[in-house]
């Protein structure tokens, strides 16, 4: 796969000067200008296939989305082999500034989108930065991120890696904190998310914080659950090397992976992988959860048992329980008990580069974690007798809920 990148030069230039090509009011989804300020629209992550290039674009003072059918109506008078091909690659999004076109291995496509765009920049009378262009390659730095096509790596600078360290040490110690101090740690944990995106569940919170406070030197008192998404945070980031495989967006159903797991409310709980598995009974300070918890329980152990295995993908497990899809899609719950569960299963999913989502089964279809979880060990070996002799080892320390 190759990149090229390039950026704008800076300009005194706003949606208004696009009424020299065509008037504004007839350029559909162009949005307006708002108080003079920037509109803010989530950063998407490239895709990228064999034979698309995907472009974006944001002028200078106003967030421009442009969409298939204005980049048509601004590319009228082009040649029209040209402006079907930019077209043709075209995908809806948003960028602050830059592009990035992206091409299959050993083809032109990055070196003939880039002279085609160069050209029609230079029929706008729009200025490139052309120090800032680089040509096709394998390997470069784009909206601050270093993405390699070679390792397939998506890598955080150094710096911001230790700026962030320092700012989650800091904040360790505190019980208030201003809320600038608060938006430029969320700012640069958000930009650490761009390569560690199972870390956005530990964003909700602190960001919740913010809400209602528009003075930058008014303090915010940290709560219980903010603290610990910030000590999740720093135990993650403490070990973290800045490097981060690039997910491709295949999800694997765990019914592919053969991880199956359940659990029975009075007797203990199971989980299976391919032919390996495990089961437990629920000790005296267990037995007390709520079904929720229990249902979590086997789900957050066998991704810390098993996970290396199925590390740098994107996971689609199945549950039947309604409460635990829907926690585990939001990654949120207002069970402290059951959040202590989520934490450790983000913390597991960011460190082995992991996402996550679940779907909804029928418990019919679930039958042989559900003997483990009833230690029904004769019939469960009688059904699938290809599996394991001997159940996986668990760490005892895992079966803590700290």
């Amino acid at each position: 796969m190759d990149f090229v990148a390039l950026k704008f030069a800076n300009l005194p230039i706003v949606v208004e000067d696009v009424k020299a090509i065509t008037p504004l009011s007839d350029v559909p989804n162009v949005l307006p200008r708002q108080n003079n300020n920037t509109i803010q629209h989530p950063s998407p992550t490239p895709e990228t296939s064999n034979n698309v290039t995907h472009l974006s674009h944001t002028w200078k003072s106003v967030v421009t989305p442009i969409c298939s059918k204005t980049l048509k109506i601004l590319l009228m008078g082009y040649p029209n082999q040209d402006a079907n091909y930019l077209v043709s690659g075209f995908e809806e999004g948003f960028r602050l500034d830059d592009f990035l076109f992206v091409g299959p291995a050993n083809s032109n496509v990055c070196e003939e989108s880039l002279r085609l765009f160069l050209n029609l920049c230079k029929t706008l009378g729009v200025p490139i930065k052309t120090e800032k262009t680089e040509y096709s390659c394998t390997c470069l730095v784009f909206l601050g991120i270093e993405l390699d096509s070679v390792l397939m790596e998506a890598r955080l600078p150094d710096d911001k890696i230790r700026k962030i360290k320092t700012a989650l040490q800091a904040m360790k110690v505190r019980k208030r904190v201003t809320l600038r101090e608060l938006q430029s740690l969320i700012g640069l944990l958000n930009f650490a998310c761009c390569v560690v995106v199972p870390g956005r569940a530990f964003l909700r919170r602190l960001i919740d914080l913010t809400k209602g406070i528009s003075r930058p030197h008014h303090y915010i008192r940290l709560t219980k659950e903010s603290r610990l998404d910030l000590l999740a945070w720093y135990m993650f980031i403490d070990c973290f090397n800045g490097k981060a495989l690039m997910l491709d967006h295949v999800w694997m159903s765990s019914v592919k992976l053969h991880l199956y797991t359940d659990a029975s409310g009075a007797i203990g709980y199971g989980a299976i992988f391919k032919s390996h598995w495990f089961n437990g009974r629920w000790s005296n300070s267990l037995n007390e959860c709520t079904i929720t918890f229990k249902e979590l329980y086997p789900i957050v152990l066998a991704v810390e048992v098993w996970g290396h295995l199925f590390q740098n993908s994107c996971l689609l497990f199945h549950s039947d329980n309604q409460a635990v899809v829907w926690i585990a899609n939001k990654q949120t719950s207002k069970d402290p008990m059951v959040m202590k569960l989520v934490r450790r299963l983000v913390l597991t999913c960011m460190k082995l580069n992991i996402l996550m989502r679940a779907e909804h089964i029928p418990g019919a279809h679930n039958i042989l974690p559900d003997l483990l979880s009833r230690f029904q060990i004769q019939e469960f070996h009688r059904l699938a007798p290809l599996m394991d002799t001997y159940p996986t080892d668990v760490d005892p320390g895992l079966l803590e809920v700290c």
